[in-house]
């Protein structure tokens, strides 16, 4: 987890121990500029450790740990009848709207994977993937003490609940509890009408990269979360509680081991 954070914050090792006597608001106003995705000096051990301790002081006053951003790439929009989720992507932001990590998996639907046109997932790259039940537990825990968020969550939410019971899990979310950044954009940008991501991101100033994979998506739904925040703030937190913890996600965290990204997919398939 530590050399994660290394690779993504840009620590490196140094003379300096700059860190090593820093605040968690110092940290979090200095260090780690809004916006920016890079430490200027110190070491990865002391740096790691002031970051650990400004994330649990941003949990304790938020009074929940951050947002886990979802989206699905799928065979199909009937998440009840026929239809699979086929590959899933989480991103963590913290209560102010901070990068945290990310993750994504393709799932093997156990059928053909729909419209490859739209998503560019072969039956072949599903191949080797894992079937839901081997990476759900994971997911459960990507998500648990989060606010679930998601771009047109009535969508979304519908594979979170069958692909949750198809893992052998109850779904961890109710619809009205789920958050959804197409509706903050209804409420942000007046009498525009597009509010489809593509809309949203252009109207912000944000390029989508890898559009129509779960990963591309769920990035730029974060950095439009993280704007929304930045510039609105929260303004409806009564109206969603993070995603309970469980013990039934106890050892998630090992699960996603288990998860088979479409780069993994590509190697298998040289």
């Amino acid at each position: 987890e530590k050399s994660i954070f290394a690779e993504t914050y840009g620590v490196g090792q140094v003379e300096s121990d700059l860190f090593e006597n820093i605040s968690a608001n110092e940290l979090l106003a200095t260090v780690i500029p809004r916006g920016t995705q890079h430490f200027a000096v110190g070491t990865v051990d002391s740096a790691y450790a002031a970051f650990l301790n400004a994330e649990r002081v941003s949990s304790q006053r938020h009074g929940f740990e951050g947002y886990s951003i979802i989206d699905f790439e799928t065979t199909g929009f009937k998440a009840d009848a026929t239809d699979r989720a086929i590959e899933v992507a989480i991103v963590h932001l913290s209560p102010a709207g901070e990068f945290q990590g990310k993750w994504d998996t393709l799932i093997n639907p156990n059928r053909d994977t729909g419209a490859e046109h739209i998503h560019h997932i072969s039956n072949e790259m599903v191949r080797f993937a894992p079937d839901i039940k081997d990476v759900i537990v994971g997911i459960g825990a990507l998500i648990q003490n989060r606010k679930l968020l998601a771009h047109n969550k009535k969508f979304d939410h519908t594979f979170v609940v069958e692909e949750f019971k198809r893992g052998g899990l109850e779904s961890p979310v109710e619809l009205h509890n789920m958050m959804c950044s197409m509706l903050w954009s209804q409420r942000y940008a007046g009498g525009v009408m597009k509010h489809r991501l593509v809309d949203c991101c252009e109207r912000e100033g944000i390029t989508i990269q890898n559009a129509h994979r779960a990963i591309g998506d769920t990035e730029a739904t974060a950095k439009l979360v993280a704007r929304y925040l930045n510039k609105h703030g929260e303004k409806y937190p009564e109206e969603h509680e993070a995603v309970p913890s469980s013990l039934l996600y106890e050892g998630g965290l090992d699960q996603i081991a288990n998860f088979f990204t479409r780069e993994d997919a590509l190697r298998k398939m040289r």
